[in-house]
């Protein structure tokens, strides 16, 4: 039987795989930390309040490429 520890490394590395998400995007926008996946991949285990965010990440990303548009530009990004 797996571990938790293993299970979430062997999604967090399908998941990388099967996209064209980089570990330090991944980092940036799950984390906060563009280092963290690698150091994950060097057997650095996240606390479990990250860890909670990769799945949520992973699920997001999923929604968000399947028929989904950009959203709309801040309005301080608009030009006149």
């Amino acid at each position: 039987m797996a571990t938790l520890e293993e299970l979430f490394n062997s999604r967090l590395n399908a998941f990388l795989e099967r996209t064209d998400v980089k570990p330090t995007t991944l980092g940036v926008r799950a984390l906060g930390n563009p280092g963290l996946p690698r150091r994950i991949e060097a057997g650095c285990p996240p606390s479990l309040g990250r860890a909670d965010r990769v799945p949520a990440f992973i699920e997001n990303h999923g929604r968000a490429t399947v028929g989904a548009r950009d959203p709309p530009p801040c309005p301080s990004q608009r030009t006149p």
